[in-house]
């Protein structure tokens, strides 16, 4: 269940609203002004977790920016939609509407408009976590096996080893019999019950089963959370939850990040990032290092990753970047970021944005900590570790540590910062990456800060393997 905090003075449209909001979203309050919401969001006694606001632009008693900052610095995973009674009401409070994004609304709405389009917005924001209400047992398809004719490309394989068998099915799991025929074997909310596999297992030694492509966000959410339940019990990162995370990373690197690419194209670029992993996980102290940084915040797998996975595309269009230099960025995409394992816990995840002076200072030495862990490794190059330590310098002489320009930042950094810069963006707002750079570049501001043949590398990667 989504639960909504409505904030809004119309009654008419909350009549409107109530009327047809489906039985997917709750509608745990409405109230008419900022401070109530805040109220609400600060009250001991809620026992569920608010997870959407949807707020009016004029709303009084504490300004809707106001509420706003408070949500970020206070409750920053809650989604805030914005109402606006008239379009040019945003003209009153906004530059442009680029603003609105930039201080984390997620999306707005101008009066009139379908209902409708603001719970499809909801509930397509939500449906990965969708896993949740699907964990409950039901039992009237249990053992009931249904021959589904539907395209392959409509469906995502995976090894039998890395469902979580012995668990109820978080989305139907089907058995690929030959070209788009399969038979669904588990039904969603069904026990899995891994002896019914036995007559397939006994037919193809390397089983893998499908589901349906939709759901791919689905299960990397539901394998984050797994993972994340078990290192807290643990409190220790095990070669097997290294596994888990790394699969379910794969699966996050086959959706819309790098959708239309060919299948042989993110083979051997998942493959590189892969060998090259597994080298740093050869070196000992490194191993340790990294295990530590993933276990404190499983995400952050999913990031280097494909941090690693975007350096692969953008390199196959550098015409000097010998299989030497590859290696090395590879090797700095992955450990980029791990001079935050120095930086106090409340600094590693949160969004900069709510950080204060101290706290973004001592933010911004996380290149030099991780070049102090480095120092003490043996085996690790100095073009590994400029790469790391330089990774936040921008052209213009806005990043950091040193706030380098153009012609003094290492080239092999470049790449990094910018591929790191994208890969946050398209994790964040889970689009394809040339819908993510075109919306990046209408901003100009920031993506104007980086390298521009590491751009036009990135473009021509994505765009010559799209065809």
């Amino acid at each position: 269940m989504i639960n909504i905090l409505l904030c809004e003075q119309t009654k008419h449209w909350l009549d409107n609203f109530n009327s047809k909001i489906p039985d997917s979203l709750n509608l745990v309050a409405t109230v008419s002004t900022g401070k109530e919401v805040q109220k609400i969001l600060t009250s001991d006694s809620l026992d569920i977790d608010i997870n959407v606001v949807v707020i009016n632009l004029e709303t009084k008693d504490y300004s809707f920016l106001e509420v706003v900052k408070f949500i970020k610095q206070n409750r920053p995973k809650i989604m805030i939609i914005m109402l606006a009674n008239e379009e040019n009401l945003i003209n009153d409070y906004f530059y442009s509407v680029k603003d609105i994004s930039k201080i984390g609304v997620s999306e707005y709405f101008i009066k009139p408009f379908p209902i409708f389009n603001l719970f499809k917005l909801i509930e397509d924001s939500f449906y990965h976590e969708s896993w949740k209400a699907n964990s409950v047992v039901n039992e009237s398809q249990h053992g009931v096996e249904v021959e589904v004719k539907d395209s392959d490309h409509k469906f995502t394989s995976i090894k039998v080893t890395e469902i979580h068998l012995s668990s109820v099915a978080i989305f139907d799991l089907f058995v690929r019999i030959s070209k788009n025929n399969y038979i669904k074997v588990f039904h969603v909310s069904e026990k899995m019950d891994v002896s019914r596999l036995d007559r397939y297992l006994s037919k193809e030694s390397d089983l893998r089963l499908y589901f349906k492509t939709k759901d791919r966000l689905t299960y990397v959410n539901f394998m984050n959370e797994l993972v994340r339940k078990n290192l807290e019990k643990t409190k220790v990162i095990s070669a097997t939850a290294v596994s888990k995370i790394a699969s379910y990373s794969n699966v996050l690197i086959e959706e819309i990040y790098t959708g239309g690419l060919p299948p042989q194209v993110v083979s051997e670029a998942t493959e590189l990032c892969s060998n090259v992993y597994e080298s740093v996980m050869r070196i000992v102290e490194l191993k340790s290092i990294l295990n530590e940084f993933i276990m404190d915040n499983p995400k952050e797998e999913s990031h280097l990753f494909l941090t690693c996975f975007y350096c692969v595309i953008s390199c196959k269009h550098i015409d000097w970047a010998t299989e030497h230099s590859i290696k090395n960025i590879l090797m700095g995409a992955l450990l980029h970021d791990i001079g935050k394992i120095k930086l106090g816990k409340s600094l590693r995840d949160d969004d900069i944005s709510t950080f204060s002076n101290e706290q973004l200072r001592e933010y911004q030495k996380h290149p030099e900590y991780g070049v102090e862990l480095l120092d003490k490794i043996k085996g690790i190059s100095e073009q590994v570790k400029q790469i790391v330590f330089q990774h936040h310098e921008l052209n213009t002489g806005n990043g950091f540590p040193n706030k380098l320009t153009s012609l003094k930042i290492y080239p092999l950094a470049k790449i990094i910062s910018f591929c790191n810069y994208l890969a946050n963006k398209s994790l964040k707002h889970r689009k394809p990456p040339l819908e993510t750079i075109r919306f990046e570049i209408e901003k100009q501001d920031d993506i104007m800060q980086y390298e521009p043949f590491v751009i036009k590398a990135f473009i021509k990667g994505f765009m010559n393997s799209n065809g």
